[in-house]
């Protein structure tokens, strides 16, 4: 089946997937309420308009990638009456799960098909095989857009019939985890860059605390799924003292570390609850 697509949204990563799918012989149309954003595409050969209806009319898919709900409500509320009637509607804005819902019902009022998911990349990572995006809902309507969000990311995975799976796991792992572990990196460069290390030694200390951190993390998840809080490598009481000596190397540059502090704290809170001996797994809480 040929996918018609129109790119409801045409920010940096609304852009960067209206090109992708372009780049990939995909018929595709880029929508956006604005105009400048359109010169690009147009430069690309992409068709594009700010008319919701000319995009809507040429699509059997709709990619919606806004910087809100409220915003696809927005849009959505300009369609012609029955516009939407036998589309899919592929929603990629960021939200929580009642949005998600809500949103469902929405589309459902209008006659049309619904998945939302959520985006974990970058918009210069948009067309990557290992680039993931998220889609929560039917099975049946995954089936059936899976082939056009794989092109977008070869990574990409049905994350459950749960409309608001997407966006579950967009608020835990490319939200909390990885925008939490930027900034404490921000933090750490500082403390290094203050203590008088250049930046190319820090560069080179990217690679190896991310491979320590990927096998730490596949042996806290198998860990917590047998639930054995056994410690292998490591006891809470060994990551305690480390944390604390840590927080003495940022005391004598005077650099703050609130991550640092929240770090000892949780620690001392595991080791005060007679969980010194365990490992990192017992801090899981069903």
């Amino acid at each position: 089946m040929e996918h018609k697509v129109s790119i409801i949204g045409c920010g940096l990563m609304g852009s960067a997937i209206a090109r992708t799918l372009y780049r990939k012989r995909f018929p595709v149309m880029a929508f956006n309420r604005s105009p400048e954003p359109l010169t690009a595409m147009k430069h690309l050969g992409i068709p594009a308009t700010t008319n919701i209806d000319k995009a809507v009319v040429n699509a059997d898919t709709l990619i919606i990638v806004l910087s809100n709900y409220g915003a696809v409500r927005s849009v959505l509320n300009r369609v012609s009456n029955g516009g939407l009637k036998g589309k899919l509607m592929l929603n990629l804005t960021s939200g929580s799960v009642l949005d998600a819902a809500e949103m469902r019902e929405t589309a459902a009022g209008l006659g049309a098909d619904y998945l939302d998911g959520s985006i974990w990349t970058l918009p210069s990572m948009i067309g990557d095989t290992e680039t993931v995006i998220t889609v929560g809902g039917s099975e049946h309507l995954w089936d059936q857009a899976e082939h056009v969000v794989k092109q977008l990311g070869g990574g990409s995975f049905h994350a459950g019939e749960a409309i608001g799976s997407g966006n579950v796991l967009e608020a835990c792992f490319p939200g909390a985890f990885y925008m939490t572990a930027q900034n404490c990196f921000i933090e750490s460069m500082q403390l290094a860059s203050k203590s008088g290390i250049g930046i190319d030694v820090i560069a080179r200390s990217v690679s190896p605390s991310l491979r320590l951190l990927r096998l730490s993390l596949d042996g806290l998840i198998a860990a917590i799924e047998k639930g054995d809080n056994t410690a292998l490598e490591a006891t809470m009481d060994v990551y305690l003292n480390a944390a604390k000596s840590y927080q003495l190397t940022a005391a004598a540059v005077d650099r703050p570390g609130p991550f640092l502090d929240l770090l000892v704290d949780q620690l001392e809170d595991a080791v005060n609850r007679g969980q010194g001996h365990l490992g990192p797994s017992v801090l899981f809480q069903k």
